[in-house]
Order: C-alpha cells, then structure tokens, then sequence
C-alpha cells in the first residue's frame, strides 16, 4: 500500500510496521463471517424467527420511508404553486403587455393608412386635379381665333403694367 502512486500522491509520510496492518483486516474479515453467519442462519435456515412487522423500521420502509409522502405533499404543492403563479403572471403581466403592444401598433398603423389616403393621396390627387384644370383653361386659350390670342395678350401687357404700376 505504501508504494503505490496514489498513497504517495497525498503525500503522507509512511511509516514502519505497526500492528494497526494486521488488525484492520482481521477486524474486517472477523466482522464480515459473522454477518455472513448470522445471514445463514436467518435466511437459509430459518433458525432464528424475526417478528418485524411490528417494528417502526419495517414500517418506514414499508411506507417507502415516506418520500413519496414528501414528494407529493411537499415538492409537488410547491411546484403546482409556482407553475400557477408563472402561468398567471404569463397570461396576465406578459401578455398583458403584449396585446397592449399589439394594439398600440395597429392603431399607429390605421393612423399611416389613414393619413396615407387622405393627405399624401389627397395632395397627390389634388395637384393632378390641379394640372388638369389648367390643362383645360390653358386649352380653351388656344382656340385657333386670332381675336382670342389679341385679348389674351392684352390682358397679359396690362397685368404686367399694373404689377409694375402697383411694384
């Protein structure tokens, strides 16, 4: 035992002889028949007669020595518990927020298309409405009347005379 690399690895001094060598192993090898024999006579031969139907031990390993009990009453409560109250606080806190996040962008989202179709399209539709209209106006000037084209070109050299008059 002395020489082996595990005993030297925890670096214990060694000593020499020693009667507590020999009488380790016989106290072990002693003990050891005795339960064997004990055993024997219990079992094997049916000798001795044990009653322990009566006793506490056979009653707690009987019962399992109650851990099921445990198991059931104790760290079952505690985990239904807390299954219950992550289960509340999921349905209530996370989705709470959730669904008010939910609700806060579709209402942001019906805002866009709402000023989507009424501004941005109604500015779109209204300047092509716009140029349309002049479209129209500036069309009914070039009528191919040489009447209409002196009218309109006095009309022009007098708004430029008052612009200046007025300037």
């Amino acid at each position: 035992l002395e020489t082996s690399w595990v005993y030297k690895g925890f670096n214990v001094q060694q000593h020499q002889g020693g009667l507590y060598h020999i009488l380790v192993p016989v106290y072990i090898n002693i003990m050891s028949f005795s339960i064997m024999g004990a055993t024997y006579l219990i079992y094997a031969k049916q000798k001795v007669k044990l009653n322990l139907q009566n006793s506490w031990i056979y009653k707690l390993s009987q019962n399992q020595w109650y851990f099921n009990s445990f198991y059931d009453v104790i760290l079952m409560n505690i985990i239904l518990f807390k299954a219950k109250a992550l289960y509340w606080f999921d349905a209530k806190v996370i989705d709470g927020f959730v669904h008010l996040l939910s609700d806060f962008t579709l209402n942001i989202a019906k805002l866009s298309a709402w000023f989507d179709t009424h501004i941005v399209d109604g500015l779109i539709n209204g300047a092509a409405a716009l140029v349309n209209q002049i479209g129209i106006w500036l069309r009914s000037m070039q009528s191919g009347k040489l009447q209409h084209y002196f009218i309109w070109m006095l009309m022009i050299v007098l708004s430029f005379m008052i612009y200046k008059i007025v300037i």
